[in-house]
């Protein structure tokens, strides 16, 4: 097994191989330090696994911009974000650019151990930090949202098909195409559950939906 790790500091970098030693005793860690040696290690070895820093010390690139270019090289790379940060809203940045897992530096060895063994047997892993940053951000949307939330079952089967489609986009042409609707059909859709659910605009639907798409999904399938 090859594992690439991208990281600017020497010394967090040595940490984080004998980390991986532990894990996978018998597998490769090679190291780059920006997106130049990277590329370069990627166009001459296979990796299974890329443990990729947010942040780095050069300012013109950080690791979502790195990401999209390692993609690009490289489409089936399992990578998964190995950062200080611990927001909820890098946190789904990191997932939806294209990450496996998203993973703390000041994670415990077992929660390291099992992110690198899921992320390489199934592709994806939710690391506690990810768990915990989803749990909270789930116990303030519930108080926030708590009267939308009440108000799901007013919703027509359709209006149920909006608003679950508006967790991918609000744009009324691509809703249009997804549905299989005029644009006028969803704006029309949209002004009533807007009303229903006591939102002010698409993008707090559309955080509704991302924070609540089981729950709309739930109606939905308890109705058929």
């Amino acid at each position: 097994m090859n594992i690439l790790i991208i990281d600017d500091h020497e010394i967090v970098v040595e940490g984080i191989k004998a980390r991986i030693k532990k894990v996978f005793p018998d597998c490769k860690c090679a190291y780059a330090q920006n997106f130049r040696s990277a590329y370069a290690d990627l166009s001459h070895y296979q990796f299974d696994i890329i443990l990729c820093d947010l942040e780095f010390d050069d300012e013109d690139y950080n690791g979502f911009d790195l990401i999209k270019n390692l993609l690009n090289l490289e489409p089936k790379a399992k990578l998964i974000a190995h950062t200080h940060h611990y927001s909820y809203k890098i946190m789904k940045k990191a997932i939806e650019t294209g990450f496996k897992a998203y993973l703390h530096k000041g994670c415990s060895f077992n929660d390291f151990k099992n992110t690198l063994i899921n992320v390489q047997k199934n592709g994806r892993y939710e690391s506690e930090a990810e768990k915990e940053l989803k749990r909270k951000r789930l116990q303030i949307s519930r108080t926030i949202f708590n009267d939308s939330i009440q108000a799901i079952i007013q919703l027509s089967n359709r209006e149920l098909e909006v608003s679950i489609q508006t967790f991918e986009t609000t744009d009324r042409y691509q809703l249009a195409e997804k549905l299989n609707i005029e644009p006028y059909t969803v704006d029309a859709h949209i002004k009533n559950i807007l009303s229903k659910l006591g939102l002010s605009n698409r993008k707090e639907l559309s955080i509704f939906a991302y924070d609540f798409k089981d729950l709309l999904e739930k109606e939905l399938n308890d109705r058929k």
